[in-house]
């Protein structure tokens, strides 16, 4: 499965698409996601910081922001474990 950044993407946005990289080597969680469409918003409790993570079947991409057309909103403190509020 294919993840791909926006062109001269912001930390955050390099961060997280490493993070998914990772976690994607895992056959159970390829398996889970591949094929699945759709976007969700990723937004800091404590800093403006957001992105977007859109589900392409066969890929993710990632990009600054929270774009228009996400059906989950998640806020969380990146630099910490605590549950995040889903919205």
């Amino acid at each position: 499965m294919k993840v791909e950044l926006e062109d001269d993407a912001v930390p955050i946005v390099r961060i997280t698409g490493q993070k998914i990289r990772k976690a994607l080597e895992t056959p159970a969680t390829l398996m889970a996601v591949r094929g699945l469409t759709g976007a969700f918003g990723l937004i800091s409790t404590t800093d403006p910081q957001s992105l977007t993570v859109e589900l392409r079947g066969d890929s993710v991409y990632l990009h600054r922001g929270v774009a228009s057309n996400t059906l989950i909103d998640i806020r969380l403190d990146f630099n910490s474990d605590a549950k995040p509020a889903i919205d």
